[in-house]
């Protein structure tokens, strides 16, 4: 199956809320986010350099997963010994609507409704800097985001920790069972 892995730089940012205004006697709608429209341009060039990299990879028309890591800005009031995740801030969904966005944009598929499958992590950029918590190869020394794109078969596709017919002891229940009734504790 054809992947694509895009990896841009810079401050992730969220798309949410939007406001909207009249001017002209017509209407306006734009982000709250003033940072969005730069952050969206950066993933979608980033997404154009990876089509052209990548030779293989045809605009998808057919179901694709995406695996979304996200390097968010380390504040300075984090410890200096261990990693730590992100729990506070921007929100996931608002992160990754931003980039799915932008994948449309640069035409790395039809529409965003073709994401059927993905997962994502959203962590602190690390450097060099703080040696006891920086992993080669693994942290980002810089905000940012790598997102990989893999085009799926429509039928080997199963539901995570989907029971099947092949790997477990399960049946279907042709008729439901009601449960057994509790029988009374005598009184002593």
């Amino acid at each position: 199956m054809p992947t694509l892995v895009i990896e841009a730089f810079g401050s992730p940012q969220t798309q949410g809320s939007t406001r909207a205004f009249v001017k002209g006697g017509k209407a306006i709608v734009t982000s709250d986010n003033t940072a969005l429209a730069p952050w969206r341009d950066t993933v979608t060039w980033a997404a154009r350099n990876a089509l052209t990299r990548e030779s293989a990879w045809v605009q998808a028309a057919g179901p694709v997963r995406v695996d979304t890591t996200f390097w968010l800005r380390r504040p300075a009031s984090a410890p200096k010994t261990r990693d730590i995740l992100p729990v506070t801030g921007k929100d996931v969904d608002k992160l990754l609507r931003s980039i799915l966005d932008s994948l449309t944009n640069a035409g790395v598929w039809v529409d965003d409704s073709r994401v059927c499958a993905g997962e994502f992590a959203k962590r602190y950029a690390v450097g060099p800097h703080l040696p006891k918590i920086y992993i080669e190869g693994f942290h980002w020394p810089q905000p940012g985001v790598r997102v990989v794109v893999t085009t799926i078969d429509e039928t080997g596709i199963q539901p995570l920790d989907a029971p099947t017919l092949e790997n477990t002891s399960w049946q279907p229940r042709l008729s439901p069972t009601p449960p057994p009734s509790p029988t009374p504790t005598p009184a002593k």
